[in-house]
């Protein structure tokens, strides 16, 4: 699966180009990208629930008030991936988010080890 990285590259190089030409600091570019990314993991989460809840009403409760499966099992909500019940641009939204979350902890790294050296964090 290639896609989940060039989603990841593109993040990273978009931010590059976006915090150059607005001269924003790394800090700032990094923080956001995070908070970008957790925002998309919420959101994808709740998307998730939300169309299984509508395709397959009751299965979150059923498989709540089961025991937890064996190591390796999974869950009653997990056996639906693949069968078109949750659409594919809500596992976009999830590996955009992940791209963010990623290229801003790569950012904040970035920073705090110009931070350390001397360096200046905002973009030349």
């Amino acid at each position: 699966m290639r896609l989940p990285w060039l989603i990841v590259v593109a993040t990273v190089v978009a931010t590059q180009i976006i915090g150059d030409n607005l001269g924003l600091t790394w800090w700032f570019a990094g923080g956001a990208l995070v908070l970008l990314g957790v925002v998309g993991h919420v959101a994808n989460v709740q998307l998730i629930l939300y169309y299984i809840r509508k395709s397959a009403p009751g299965l979150i409760e059923i498989d709540m008030a089961l025991p937890p499966p064996l190591p390796g099992g999974k869950y009653l909500w997990e056996r639906t991936a693949g069968t078109g019940i949750v659409p594919r641009w809500v596992s976009l939204l999830a590996f955009i988010a992940y791209g963010c979350f990623i290229s801003g902890a790569l950012f904040l790294v970035c920073a705090a080890v110009r931070l350390v050296r001397g360096l200046p964090t905002t973009p030349a």
